[in-house]
């Protein structure tokens, strides 16, 4: 179910929050097919695939709240747990990693990123692109939240962006420059800092921005540095992982949230996925009315892996001219067409010029 849809001819977005939709992907997979609770702990190449082993410990929760710029999850092996020694041991005939930025699967398979320069993509570590994002969701008793429009405001260095969450709350995401070390330490401090921050570096701007923000409660809050990161080569990539893992999502193209990319282009990954292992038949019969030619799990991974990362590098790529544009003075040019359209002097006679610091702008990314 979508919460909002726009029906124009051409292409349109559909928008859908992503609790719903994860609610309605797992909604449709037979009970016992997500096992939750199972943290990596190691993982071994076999003759016959990969060997997984993973805790089942209870772990507690954090004491102070934090968020995931990834100084915990690297330390992910640590025996901290509760109820004693747990550890399951899984053998795959194929691992895919759909575990985020901070992946362990990465960890375990890929070596371990290097300072720049790195001998290889494979070595290079996350990119910092200078900015903090911080989201938070709550009503919105403004015109643009109650007609459920996304809007926009800029000043030529912090962006906030705004859209319908669902019927009745607006989610806004904020986004400024910070030094990586205090968008860390931020990204850590909770709810109500970041709600703090993100009035301090809107001060000043026009309505709804500081009803909408101080409207959200804290804990509705989350904040963290935003990262990219180089793209491998897609035969290095392969090499390294061997013939019975993949990496998907986030786990292997980061990009910036500024072209509203990062969880298109992982569903897109799943689909691609499953299109090619479809033709494998070491992992189980075709679907009906297959006509791809057979392929061997190492060839079906390795097609995929050259697509997908063609098709994100233009992505991640785009993600990142936009998290410098939409940070910039550029940003605050005018005219009856996209943003970038004017900031090139290409609006025609209304691109006149920039605005000021705090207006409201169309949302459209470069």
């Amino acid at each position: 179910a979508a919460a909002s849809a726009r029906v124009q001819r051409g292409r349109s977005n559909l928008l859908v929050p992503r609790q719903m939709l994860r609610a309605s992907l797992l909604a449709e997979l037979a009970p016992g097919t997500v096992r939750w609770g199972h943290r990596l702990l190691a993982a071994e190449r076999t003759a016959s695939g990969v060997r997984l082993a993973f805790s089942t410990r209870k772990w507690p929760r954090p004491a102070e709240p934090r968020a995931a710029d990834g100084l915990a999850e690297a330390a992910g092996d640590a025996d901290a747990g509760e109820g004693g020694p747990a550890t399951v041991s899984v053998e795959a005939a194929l691992v895919i990693g759909a575990d985020g930025i901070w992946s362990s699967l990465r960890q375990k398979l890929l070596p371990t990123p290097l300072a720049q320069p790195a001998a290889s993509l494979l070595d290079a570590p996350l990119r910092y692109l200078g900015l903090i994002v911080i989201l938070g969701r709550a009503r919105c008793e403004h015109s643009l939240g109650e007609e459920r429009h996304i809007w926009e405001v800029v000043d030529g260095s912090a962006r906030l962006y705004a859209m319908p969450y669902d019927e009745s709350l607006t989610m806004w995401q904020l986004s400024f420059p910070l030094d990586l070390e205090q968008a860390r330490t931020l990204g850590r401090a909770g709810g109500g800092a970041l709600r703090d921050a993100a009035l301090a570096a809107t001060s000043g701007w026009c309505a709804p921005v500081p009803q909408l923000l101080g409207a959200t409660a804290a804990g509705d809050i989350t904040g963290y540095p935003a990262f990219d990161r180089p793209l491998p080569d897609p035969d290095e990539l392969r090499t390294a992982l061997g013939p019975a893992a993949v990496l998907v999502g986030d786990a292997v193209h980061p990009m910036s949230p500024f072209k509203g990319q990062g969880a298109n282009q992982a569903l897109i990954d799943g689909l691609e996925l499953a299109r090619a292992l479809s033709a494998v038949p070491s992992l189980g019969p075709p679907p009906p009315g297959l006509r791809e030619p057979a392929l061997s799990l190492d060839d079906a991974l390795g097609a995929f892996e050259r697509a997908m990362l063609e098709r994100a590098r233009v992505k991640v790529e785009a993600s990142a001219r936009a998290a410098k544009f939409l940070h910039s003075a550029p940003a605050l040019a005018t005219g009856n067409c996209t943003r970038v359209s004017a900031a090139r002097g290409k609006g025609g006679p209304t691109a006149c010029g920039r605005g000021t610091g705090g207006g409201t702008a169309g949302a459209d990314a470069p």
